[in-house]
């Protein structure tokens, strides 16, 4: 037996789940970069704990797992959930988008990725931590952007890769702070980079940039 452990969330809450398999290749599905979509899993008779004022959720011999079913809940729930995406434009005003403090409350977003800069790190009081910065255009309005750590991995086929298409990204579950008169977003530990999926909003994206006369440019080196 091995064990696969991930955040589960809704939208609203997360859960921390541990899953005791004898299967691993059958969550192969929750390591790969390029998911076209969020992943909906169903935990049918697992078992919620409390520890240290933590809940968590765990699986028995008896739960069953499905990921990514067919059935009109799922469907209907990876629609309510997929993204709620917040133009660029609106951020200054969002009320979601604090001046002080830390955001409670996370944001979806898209565009097309400008000026990134190579991996950096800073030392805190645990540990080291990698950062990527760069700016986010969606034709209209630009946004910095830092992704930190496990998101970095995602990055990798645009810092290793020359742009051949405009690339648009939609990054979900961020938050977003108001600083000396600009945005600023960055990634939280739910945080995912989609990259050019198929999506209404993302090829409405991509077409005014191609209207602009927008090219992509070129990779730092």
């Amino acid at each position: 037996m091995q064990l696969v452990r991930f955040k589960l969330t809704d939208g609203r809450f997360s859960y921390k789940v541990n899953i005791w398999t004898d299967d691993i290749p059958n969550f192969d599905i929750f390591f790969k970069d390029d998911l076209q979509c969020p992943i909906v899993i169903i935990l049918a008779s697992a078992r919620l704990c409390k520890f240290l004022g933590i809940v968590e959720i765990a699986t028995l011999p008896s739960t069953k797992i499905y990921i990514n079913l067919e059935i009109d809940y799922v469907l209907r729930f990876r629609q309510r959930h997929k993204f709620e995406l917040v133009e660029l434009r609106h951020l200054y005003n969002h009320p979601h988008c604090i001046v002080d403090g830390t955001p409670d409350h996370a944001i979806d977003i898209a565009g097309t990725i400008r000026d990134i800069e190579r991996v950096g790190f800073i030392q805190t009081h645990v540990g080291q931590k990698n950062f990527v910065r760069f700016v986010l255009f969606d034709g209209s309005v630009s946004v910095k952007v830092t992704v930190w750590d496990e998101n970095i991995v995602v990055l990798n086929q645009i810092l290793e890769n020359n742009f051949e298409e405009i690339l648009i990204v939609v990054l979900a579950t961020m938050r977003a702070r108001l600083f000396l008169g600009s945005v600023q977003v960055s990634t939280t530990s739910n945080s995912r980079i989609y990259i050019n999926i198929t999506y209404d909003p993302i090829l409405h994206i991509r077409q005014r940039l191609i209207d602009q006369g927008y090219v992509a440019p070129v990779n730092p080196t």
